[in-house]
């Protein structure tokens, strides 16, 4: 009995772009597999039973054992959910999503202990490709003890809302003081 493999069908190309690992090519263009359809399975979105199918379903196993999934809701050619399990332990390490479907991912939860709970999170929240919300579970419950937001979009946080207590509700907002910052001479202390 005769094989046709050979060396050369070991041979994976190298990930040459700057998207961590994500499959996105720096021009922008998807290279997941996404558009491919022997590459990844058709899902029926909207329930419509019909004959096309709305988007797309690919699973990857890399060499190193990671497992992406990754999830093309609308069938674009752009992953609007992408799950990593980095360890091979059957939970999701992060989750990235692109909730306004624009094809650029703006949110990322992480999984950092390896618990299954989320740890800490970033979303953009005005499409720019910068992180302007921050979230961390302190306490490990798998609700954010802090948020921290950059409201004006200049890369600087202007207020972090904290849950001290972990009761769920926020008992302190500090804004960071500057040099510039007005001081109020009323305010009670």
């Amino acid at each position: 009995m005769s094989s046709d493999f050979t060396a050369d069908d070991t041979t994976v190309p190298a990930d040459t772009t700057t998207d961590e690992g994500l499959g996105l090519s720096d021009s922008g263009l998807n290279e997941t597999g996404l558009d491919d359809p022997a590459a990844a399975a058709p899902i029926d979105t909207d329930s419509d039973t019909g004959l096309s199918e709305d988007g797309v379903l690919l699973v990857e196993q890399t060499l190193d054992g990671a497992t992406n999934v990754y999830l093309d809701s609308n069938g674009d050619g752009f992953a609007d959910l992408v799950v990593s399990d980095l360890d091979s332990d059957g939970t999701a390490d992060v989750i990235s999503a692109d909730g306004d479907g624009d094809g650029r991912i703006d949110t990322e939860l992480y999984d950092v202990d390896g618990d299954g709970l989320i740890d800490a999170g970033v979303q953009d929240t005005n499409a720019d490709g910068v992180a302007d919300v921050f979230l961390t579970d302190n306490n490990a419950d798998g609700s954010p003890d802090e948020v921290e937001v950059d409201e004006d979009y200049d890369g600087a946080v202007d207020y972090t809302v904290r849950d001290t207590d972990y009761d769920g509700d926020a008992d302190e907002i500090a804004v960071p003081v500057t040099p510039n910052t007005p001081v109020n001479p009323y305010a009670a202390s």
